[in-house]
């Protein structure tokens, strides 16, 4: 299931964000899916299937 996320900028920083996501309690791995796009029509997509891994 993907869940979106809602990025804010990164005081300080250009060209950055950050955002939060709630894990479920059974959950094991995160997989992360971004993608973007300029003025000039530039566009990237990227999906890293889990990408990272839930301990508790």
């Amino acid at each position: 299931m993907w869940t979106s996320v809602e990025l804010g900028d990164v005081p300080g920083k250009s060209a950055a964000w950050e955002g939060s996501v709630r894990v479920p309690k059974d959950g094991q791995y995160i997989s992360l899916r971004a993608s973007a796009t300029d003025d000039r029509g530039g566009s990237v997509r990227q999906e890293i299937i889990r990408g990272v891994r839930v301990t508790k």
